[in-house]
Protein backbone atom coordinates (compact mmCIF):
# COMPACT_ATOMS: atom_id res chain seq x y z
CA UNK A 1 0.00 0.00 0.00
CA UNK A 2 1.67 3.29 -0.87
CA UNK A 3 2.08 6.16 1.45
CA UNK A 4 -0.84 8.58 -0.41
CA UNK A 5 -3.48 5.42 0.26
CA UNK A 6 -2.42 4.53 3.27
CA UNK A 7 -1.95 8.29 4.65
CA UNK A 8 -5.85 8.57 3.48
CA UNK A 9 -6.92 5.46 5.24
CA UNK A 10 -6.05 6.19 8.29
CA UNK A 11 -7.34 10.08 8.21
CA UNK A 12 -11.00 8.63 7.82
CA UNK A 13 -19.22 -1.97 6.51
CA UNK A 14 -19.14 -3.78 3.57
CA UNK A 15 -20.32 -2.91 0.59
CA UNK A 16 -23.62 -4.79 -1.49
CA UNK A 17 -25.29 -4.95 -4.62
CA UNK A 18 -25.47 -1.73 -6.69
CA UNK A 19 -29.27 -0.18 -6.65
CA UNK A 20 -30.75 0.64 -10.13
CA UNK A 21 -30.19 4.35 -8.92
CA UNK A 22 -26.75 3.95 -8.33
CA UNK A 23 -25.95 2.29 -12.01
CA UNK A 24 -27.93 5.04 -12.80
CA UNK A 25 -25.59 7.83 -11.61
CA UNK A 26 -22.12 5.55 -12.65
CA UNK A 27 -23.41 5.20 -15.84
CA UNK A 28 -24.53 8.95 -16.04
CA UNK A 29 -20.79 9.89 -14.90
CA UNK A 30 -19.56 7.61 -17.75
CA UNK A 31 -21.72 8.94 -20.64
CA UNK A 32 -20.57 12.65 -19.57
CA UNK A 33 -16.91 11.39 -19.23
CA UNK A 34 -17.44 9.68 -23.16
CA UNK A 35 -18.96 12.89 -24.76
CA UNK A 36 -16.03 14.76 -23.20
CA UNK A 37 -13.50 12.59 -24.39
CA UNK A 38 -15.02 12.96 -27.82
CA UNK A 39 -15.14 16.92 -27.88
CA UNK A 40 -11.55 16.89 -26.59
CA UNK A 41 -10.47 14.60 -28.73
CA UNK A 42 -12.40 16.82 -32.01
CA UNK A 43 -10.84 20.57 -30.17
CA UNK A 44 -7.56 19.34 -28.77
CA UNK A 45 -5.86 22.11 -30.93
CA UNK A 46 -7.88 24.59 -29.75
CA UNK A 47 -8.38 23.58 -26.03
CA UNK A 48 -4.58 24.04 -25.42
CA UNK A 49 -4.95 27.46 -26.12
CA UNK A 50 -7.61 28.33 -24.01
CA UNK A 51 -7.69 26.34 -20.90
CA UNK A 52 -6.87 28.05 -17.46
CA UNK A 53 -5.15 25.38 -14.57
CA UNK A 54 -8.73 25.38 -13.13
CA UNK A 55 -10.45 24.19 -16.02
CA UNK A 56 -7.12 21.53 -16.55
CA UNK A 57 -7.84 20.68 -12.52
CA UNK A 58 -11.76 19.98 -13.75
CA UNK A 59 -10.65 17.72 -16.59
CA UNK A 60 -8.52 15.46 -14.37
CA UNK A 61 -11.17 15.29 -11.79
CA UNK A 62 -14.06 14.16 -14.54
CA UNK A 63 -11.61 11.87 -16.33
CA UNK A 64 -10.52 10.24 -12.85
CA UNK A 65 -14.47 10.07 -11.79
CA UNK A 66 -15.14 8.26 -14.99
CA UNK A 67 -12.44 5.66 -14.56
CA UNK A 68 -13.90 5.07 -10.75
CA UNK A 69 -17.43 5.07 -12.10
CA UNK A 70 -16.15 2.72 -14.78
CA UNK A 71 -14.31 0.53 -11.91
CA UNK A 72 -17.09 0.20 -10.06
CA UNK A 73 -19.60 -1.14 -12.45
CA UNK A 74 -17.15 -3.98 -14.01
CA UNK A 75 -16.24 -4.85 -10.47
CA UNK A 76 -20.01 -5.09 -9.32
CA UNK A 77 -20.61 -7.34 -12.05
CA UNK A 78 -17.84 -9.69 -12.50
CA UNK A 79 -19.51 -12.78 -11.38
CA UNK A 80 -22.47 -12.27 -14.27
CA UNK A 81 -19.23 -12.18 -16.74
CA UNK A 82 -17.74 -15.73 -14.53
CA UNK A 83 -21.00 -17.43 -14.58
CA UNK A 84 -22.07 -16.60 -18.56
CA UNK A 85 -17.96 -17.78 -18.92
CA UNK A 86 -18.81 -21.21 -17.49
CA UNK A 87 -20.92 -22.10 -19.91
CA UNK A 88 -18.37 -22.17 -22.46
CA UNK A 89 -15.86 -24.25 -20.86
CA UNK A 90 -14.80 -27.51 -23.08
CA UNK A 91 -15.03 -25.62 -26.58
CA UNK A 92 -11.32 -25.07 -26.86
CA UNK A 93 -10.51 -22.04 -25.00
CA UNK A 94 -9.28 -22.32 -21.18
CA UNK A 95 -11.54 -20.43 -18.72
CA UNK A 96 -9.20 -17.67 -17.78
CA UNK A 97 -9.26 -16.11 -21.52
CA UNK A 98 -13.18 -16.75 -21.64
CA UNK A 99 -13.58 -14.74 -18.31
CA UNK A 100 -10.98 -11.71 -19.71
CA UNK A 101 -13.11 -11.42 -23.01
CA UNK A 102 -15.86 -11.15 -21.09
CA UNK A 103 -14.52 -8.68 -18.86
CA UNK A 104 -13.92 -7.01 -22.21
CA UNK A 105 -17.70 -7.06 -23.10
CA UNK A 106 -18.72 -5.65 -19.85
CA UNK A 107 -16.30 -3.09 -20.15
CA UNK A 108 -17.80 -1.68 -23.90
CA UNK A 109 -21.17 -2.38 -22.08
CA UNK A 110 -20.57 0.06 -19.72
CA UNK A 111 -19.23 2.79 -22.20
CA UNK A 112 -22.58 2.30 -24.07
CA UNK A 113 -25.30 1.86 -21.25
CA UNK A 114 -27.86 4.47 -20.82
CA UNK A 115 -29.21 4.17 -17.32
CA UNK A 116 -31.68 7.27 -17.92
CA UNK A 117 -33.65 4.48 -19.70
CA UNK A 118 -34.50 2.72 -16.66
CA UNK A 119 -32.70 -0.66 -18.24
CA UNK A 120 -30.84 -3.01 -15.48
CA UNK A 121 -27.64 -2.46 -16.42
CA UNK A 122 -27.00 -6.27 -16.04
CA UNK A 123 -29.79 -7.04 -17.97
CA UNK A 124 -27.66 -4.76 -20.92
CA UNK A 125 -24.66 -6.61 -20.04
CA UNK A 126 -25.42 -10.11 -20.64
CA UNK A 127 -25.77 -9.48 -24.07
CA UNK A 128 -22.35 -7.20 -24.53
CA UNK A 129 -20.81 -10.13 -22.26
CA UNK A 130 -21.77 -13.45 -23.91
CA UNK A 131 -21.41 -11.84 -27.43
CA UNK A 132 -17.73 -10.98 -26.73
CA UNK A 133 -17.05 -14.77 -25.44
CA UNK A 134 -19.04 -16.29 -28.01
CA UNK A 135 -17.01 -14.91 -30.47
CA UNK A 136 -14.01 -15.80 -28.57
CA UNK A 137 -14.81 -19.46 -29.17
CA UNK A 138 -15.43 -19.06 -32.81
CA UNK A 139 -12.45 -17.48 -33.55
CA UNK A 140 -10.00 -19.82 -31.11
CA UNK A 141 -11.91 -23.05 -31.08
CA UNK A 142 -11.54 -24.18 -34.74
CA UNK A 143 -8.63 -24.96 -36.68
CA UNK A 144 -10.73 -23.52 -39.68
CA UNK A 145 -12.55 -20.82 -38.82
CA UNK A 146 -16.20 -20.54 -39.82
CA UNK A 147 -17.88 -17.17 -40.85
CA UNK A 148 -20.75 -16.41 -38.22
CA UNK A 149 -23.51 -16.90 -40.17
CA UNK A 150 -22.07 -20.99 -40.48
CA UNK A 151 -22.17 -20.35 -37.53
CA UNK A 152 -25.55 -19.63 -36.69
CA UNK A 153 -26.63 -22.32 -38.83
CA UNK A 154 -24.90 -24.42 -36.56
CA UNK A 155 -26.74 -23.39 -33.68
CA UNK A 156 -30.12 -23.45 -35.77
CA UNK A 157 -29.32 -27.17 -36.77
CA UNK A 158 -28.81 -28.03 -33.26
CA UNK A 159 -31.91 -26.10 -32.05
CA UNK A 160 -34.09 -28.02 -34.58
CA UNK A 161 -32.07 -31.59 -33.41
CA UNK A 162 -33.15 -31.11 -29.51
CA UNK A 163 -36.81 -30.09 -30.51
CA UNK A 164 -37.00 -33.51 -31.94
CA UNK A 165 -35.47 -35.42 -30.05
CA UNK A 166 -37.93 -33.87 -26.97
CA UNK A 167 -40.59 -34.86 -28.84
CA UNK A 168 -39.81 -38.70 -29.56
CA UNK A 169 -39.05 -41.38 -27.43
CA UNK A 170 -36.05 -41.14 -24.94
CA UNK A 171 -32.98 -42.22 -26.85
CA UNK A 172 -33.91 -42.34 -30.13
CA UNK A 173 -31.60 -41.52 -32.98
CA UNK A 174 -32.63 -38.44 -34.92
CA UNK A 175 -31.70 -38.98 -38.20
CA UNK A 176 -30.09 -36.02 -40.38
CA UNK A 177 -33.44 -36.78 -42.98
CA UNK A 178 -35.71 -35.24 -40.10
CA UNK A 179 -33.43 -32.49 -39.38
CA UNK A 180 -33.04 -31.40 -43.06
CA UNK A 181 -36.96 -31.78 -43.46
CA UNK A 182 -37.69 -29.51 -40.63
CA UNK A 183 -35.57 -27.15 -41.54
CA UNK A 184 -36.72 -27.03 -45.30
CA UNK A 185 -33.60 -27.68 -46.53
CA UNK A 186 -31.12 -30.83 -48.36
CA UNK A 187 -30.57 -34.04 -46.52
CA UNK A 188 -26.95 -33.08 -46.24
CA UNK A 189 -27.24 -30.27 -44.28
CA UNK A 190 -29.01 -31.64 -41.59
CA UNK A 191 -25.44 -33.82 -40.83
CA UNK A 192 -23.15 -31.17 -41.57
CA UNK A 193 -22.20 -29.96 -38.58
CA UNK A 194 -22.36 -31.22 -34.93
CA UNK A 195 -21.61 -29.11 -32.16
CA UNK A 196 -21.79 -29.75 -28.21
CA UNK A 197 -22.31 -26.62 -27.27
CA UNK A 198 -25.44 -25.74 -24.66
CA UNK A 199 -27.77 -22.58 -25.10
CA UNK A 200 -27.61 -20.33 -22.28
CA UNK A 201 -30.86 -18.38 -21.78
CA UNK A 202 -30.76 -14.53 -19.94
CA UNK A 203 -33.18 -16.27 -17.64
CA UNK A 204 -31.19 -19.42 -16.68
CA UNK A 205 -30.27 -19.36 -13.22
CA UNK A 206 -26.17 -18.57 -11.81
CA UNK A 207 -24.87 -21.53 -10.35
CA UNK A 208 -23.27 -20.14 -6.96
CA UNK A 209 -21.24 -23.07 -6.51
CA UNK A 210 -19.73 -22.62 -9.80
CA UNK A 211 -19.14 -18.94 -9.67
CA UNK A 212 -17.83 -19.13 -6.16
CA UNK A 213 -15.34 -22.05 -7.44
CA UNK A 214 -14.27 -19.78 -10.55
CA UNK A 215 -13.68 -17.25 -8.13
CA UNK A 216 -11.62 -19.55 -5.72
CA UNK A 217 -9.62 -20.28 -8.92
CA UNK A 218 -9.11 -16.61 -9.85
CA UNK A 219 -8.26 -15.51 -5.96
CA UNK A 220 -5.25 -18.55 -6.20
CA UNK A 221 -3.74 -16.53 -8.87
CA UNK A 222 -3.83 -12.89 -7.38
CA UNK A 223 -0.97 -10.19 -8.01
CA UNK A 224 0.00 -7.75 -6.34
CA UNK A 225 -1.51 -5.71 -9.11
CA UNK A 226 -4.55 -7.34 -9.26
CA UNK A 227 -4.85 -7.07 -4.93
CA UNK A 228 -3.79 -3.10 -5.64
CA UNK A 229 -7.04 -3.31 -7.94
CA UNK A 230 -9.14 -4.77 -5.53
CA UNK A 231 -7.87 -1.89 -3.13
CA UNK A 232 -8.66 0.86 -5.49
CA UNK A 233 -12.37 -0.77 -5.94
CA UNK A 234 -12.80 -0.05 -2.04
CA UNK A 235 -11.43 3.29 -2.08
CA UNK A 236 -14.05 4.43 -4.67
CA UNK A 237 -16.45 2.84 -3.33
CA UNK A 238 -15.97 4.78 0.04
CA UNK A 239 -15.81 8.10 -1.63
CA UNK A 240 -18.54 7.79 -3.55
CA UNK A 241 -20.66 7.75 -0.60
CA UNK A 242 -19.82 12.08 -0.73
CA UNK A 243 -21.23 14.60 -2.42
CA UNK A 244 -19.02 15.34 -5.62
CA UNK A 245 -17.06 18.12 -4.33
CA UNK A 246 -15.79 16.66 -1.13
CA UNK A 247 -15.10 13.92 -3.02
CA UNK A 248 -12.86 15.40 -4.87
CA UNK A 249 -11.24 17.53 -2.43
CA UNK A 250 -10.15 14.50 -0.73
CA UNK A 251 -8.93 12.74 -4.07
CA UNK A 252 -6.73 15.92 -4.56
CA UNK A 253 -5.74 16.64 -1.12
CA UNK A 254 -4.37 13.10 -0.51
CA UNK A 255 -2.69 12.75 -3.98
CA UNK A 256 -5.95 9.58 -4.94
CA UNK A 257 -5.94 11.83 -8.48
CA UNK A 258 -2.21 10.96 -9.37
CA UNK A 259 -0.25 8.05 -10.35
CA UNK A 260 2.69 9.63 -7.93
CA UNK A 261 0.50 10.03 -5.19
CA UNK A 262 1.38 13.16 -4.77
CA UNK A 263 -1.04 15.84 -3.13
CA UNK A 264 -1.86 19.32 -3.14
CA UNK A 265 -2.10 22.05 -0.39
CA UNK A 266 -4.86 23.97 0.92
CA UNK A 267 -3.26 26.75 -1.22
CA UNK A 268 -3.80 24.66 -3.83
CA UNK A 269 -6.82 23.71 -3.89
CA UNK A 270 -8.05 27.02 -2.83
CA UNK A 271 -6.75 28.51 -6.20
CA UNK A 272 -8.26 26.07 -8.12
CA UNK A 273 -11.59 26.22 -6.80
CA UNK A 274 -11.91 30.16 -5.73
CA UNK A 275 -12.45 29.44 -2.48
CA UNK A 276 -10.98 30.47 0.72
CA UNK A 277 -8.36 27.71 2.99
CA UNK A 278 -10.70 27.67 5.53
CA UNK A 279 -13.87 26.43 3.83
CA UNK A 280 -11.14 24.00 1.58
CA UNK A 281 -10.09 22.94 5.39
CA UNK A 282 -14.01 23.01 6.18
CA UNK A 283 -15.27 20.34 3.25
CA UNK A 284 -12.00 18.09 4.13
CA UNK A 285 -13.10 17.53 7.89
CA UNK A 286 -16.84 17.16 6.79
CA UNK A 287 -15.40 14.61 4.12
CA UNK A 288 -12.96 12.28 6.52
CA UNK A 289 -16.05 12.52 9.44
CA UNK A 290 -18.69 10.62 7.20
CA UNK A 291 -15.84 8.41 5.63
CA UNK A 292 -15.21 7.24 8.82
CA UNK A 293 -17.98 5.47 9.41
CA UNK A 294 -16.77 2.77 6.27
CA UNK A 295 -12.93 2.78 7.65
CA UNK A 296 -13.07 -1.27 8.37
CA UNK A 297 -13.15 -1.41 4.48
CA UNK A 298 -10.05 0.21 3.90
CA UNK A 299 -7.96 -0.71 6.67
CA UNK A 300 -8.01 -4.29 6.30
CA UNK A 301 -5.96 -3.67 3.32
CA UNK A 302 -3.25 -2.38 5.62
CA UNK A 303 -0.29 -4.42 6.61
CA UNK A 304 -0.51 -6.40 10.19
CA UNK A 305 1.35 -4.68 13.25
CA UNK A 306 4.66 -6.61 13.53
CA UNK A 307 4.30 -8.76 17.01
CA UNK A 308 6.21 -7.24 19.79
Amino acid sequence: VDDAVTSFIHSMGNTGILSRQTEAYLAHIVQKGVSHEKAVNERQAELQRVLTPADIVEMQLLLSNVSMARGLMVQYNLRLVISIAKHYVGRGVELQDLIQEGILGLMRAVDKFEGSKGFKFSTYAHWWIRQAVSRCVSEQSRVVRLPQHIMEAVKRINQVRTELASKEDFGRHISNEEVAASLDAPATVGGSYKDSSEDFMLGDEIDAEEVEGAEESLSARLSSRMKDDVLQHDINTVLFTLPARERNVIRMRYGLHRQDGRGMTLQDLSAAYGLTKERIRQLEESALHKLRRHKSVLTAHLPLPSPA
